[in-house]
């Protein structure tokens, strides 16, 4: 479809947004996509497909990696949104050096990840909710005070890569000190190194 996304799941799936439009009336004027997964990929090449507007949240955020599928993703998007919906000032700058002397508007509208956690902040109970989950599914009391340290890997760069993986724990393990480690594990990596995650899990720190 564009530039070395052409895999049979976005073709797939951007088939099934038309035939989702085509059941309930026609395509869209505006189509909107979030950050840089796959999905917006295909919103993207759907939008541009049938003539929509495209506008892109979390616009102009960059890792500066080439070889990360999602920097290619998040590039692609930049460069044909008409709206770039940018979280801070430097994303930004990055989205106008995209847009490349198109006739696209960019905005700093703020962080969503950051909007979301204030929301669950000002919900009565819900700090109280998360503490009692946290220590159900871990052991350890966040409201001690004591601190400690969540890692997460989900990209498929790293997580398909089971010696990338470990070598992330490792380093983070080892920078943690004496604070304990949460991994919540991601799908991909379980299945594909369970018994890998469970000898971690065993690990003094590790939960």
């Amino acid at each position: 479809i564009c530039n070395g996304f052409d895999s049979p799941y976005t073709i797939g799936e951007l088939l099934a947004l038309h035939d989702t439009y085509s059941e309930t009336g026609g395509a869209p004027d505006v189509v909107m996509v979030q950050g840089d997964p796959r999905s917006a990929m295909e919103g993207c090449e759907y939008a541009r497909s049938v003539g929509a507007k495209l506008i892109h949240l979390e616009a102009g955020l960059r890792s500066w990696e080439a070889a990360l599928p999602e920097e290619g993703i998040r590039r692609h998007i930049d460069a044909h949104a008409d709206l770039l919906l940018c979280p801070s000032k430097a994303a930004a700058v990055n989205a106008r050096v995209s847009a490349d002397g198109r006739q696209a508007l960019v905005d700093v509208v703020g962080q969503t990840g950051l909007d979301a956690l204030r929301v669950v902040k000002d919900e009565p109970g819900a700090f109280a909710r998360a503490v009692a989950e946290f220590h159900k599914l871990t052991g350890l009391d966040i409201s001690s005070g004591e601190g400690g340290v969540l890692l997460t890997i989900h990209r498929a760069a790293r997580a398909d890569d089971w010696r990338a993986v470990a070598a992330v724990v490792r380093s983070v393990i080892a920078g943690a000190g004496e604070l304990p480690v949460v991994w919540p594990v991601h799908p991909r990596i379980e299945a594909k190194a369970q018994a890998d995650v469970e000898r971690l899990e065993r690990r003094e720190r590790m939960h």
